[in-house]
């Protein structure tokens, strides 16, 4: 419908569509995308917006599952905006590769960060992980070539692969929960700004940066936070205010400690979602509405 037109730069998705569907604005000079604020919204397919001049985007918190190389090679956006009450489980494979995003929240469902998903974007200094996250693997190269110089590592994950974090020299400090059983490719760390790295007894990892290892450790219990969410290697759990409690294990930050004056929480923080994604959406279009193309482009981009 839209593939390689040179006629639109604005359009709005109604609420109705559910499937936004592959190369459906490939090569567009498509520069703003508005979603209704009801959105229903539940997958990006592949290289829906491949080489579009998108400036920014906010993805609708219904969506799940952003598909390969689906923002692939968009150079002129800067800002893409995930809602912390978003239910995205999987970015994949290439999504992200080679824009000027200079920042990325990681929401709270996501458990799959696909291979090179976010590939030299060399603007990209802050990646901020939800305080529960549970995403559980970090793909190849996923964040080689970034401008990264700190990151936290969310506890829950267990597979760090090959370069995900190759060629950034800024990067001085990685913090891994003690709790932590995640096996690191011995690439994962390459030409970074890397001298050592502090890992738990339960964490596999030797590559060429140093590895220090920590001897204690335990998850913040329920009611406290620390900056990690353990009180491992000198970090010391602080207890939430009278009146307050958080609601988990390995807890980060004080700001979720909760009003807790009947026994059960007041409510869902802001942070996290009222309720758990049903299940990842088929990634074939079904008869539900959708922007649907009217053909495939007869070549496929390499």
């Amino acid at each position: 419908m839209f593939y390689e037109s040179g006629l639109v730069e604005t359009i709005t998705i109604p609420s109705s569509v559910k499937t936004i569907n592959n190369y459906i604005f490939y090569k567009c000079p498509l520069k703003n995308v508005v979603f209704s604020s009801n959105s229903k919204l539940e997958l990006i397919m592949n290289d829906a917006f491949r080489s579009t001049g998108l400036v920014n985007i906010e993805i609708p918190s219904t969506v799940k599952v952003i598909q390969f190389q689906a923002f692939y090679q968009c150079k002129q956006l800067v800002s893409v905006k995930i809602n912390t009450n978003s239910l995205l489980t999987t970015i994949e494979r290439d999504a992200f590769y080679q824009t000027d995003i200079s920042s990325i929240y990681i929401p709270s469902f996501l458990t799959i960060l696909g291979n090179r998903a976010f590939d030299f974007c060399s603007k990209l200094e802050v990646v901020t992980f939800a305080i529960d996250s549970v995403l559980s693997e970090i793909g190849v190269r996923a964040f080689e070539g970034s401008k990264l110089t700190s990151l936290i590592i969310p506890h829950t994950v267990k597979t760090i692969k090959s370069e995900a974090f190759q060629g950034i020299p800024s990067l001085t400090n990685i913090e891994i929960s003690c709790a932590s059983t995640v096996t690191i490719d011995s690439s994962a760390f390459a030409n970074t700004g890397l001298v050592s790295v502090l890992l738990p007894i339960a964490a596999t990892y030797d590559g060429s940066v140093s590895k220090n290892v920590l001897t204690t450790c335990s998850l913040c219990e329920v009611g406290k936070y620390s900056f990690r969410g353990d009180n491992g290697n000198g970090v010391t759990c602080s207890s939430c205010n009278l009146g307050m409690t958080t609601l988990e294990l390995g807890t980060r930050l004080s700001k979720y400690c909760y009003n807790f004056p009947t026994g059960q929480p007041s409510g869902q923080p802001s942070g996290h979602p009222t309720g758990q994604p049903s299940g990842q959406p088929s990634m074939q279009p079904s008869t539900q509405p959708s922007v649907q193309p009217s053909g495939q482009p007869s070549e496929q981009p390499s």
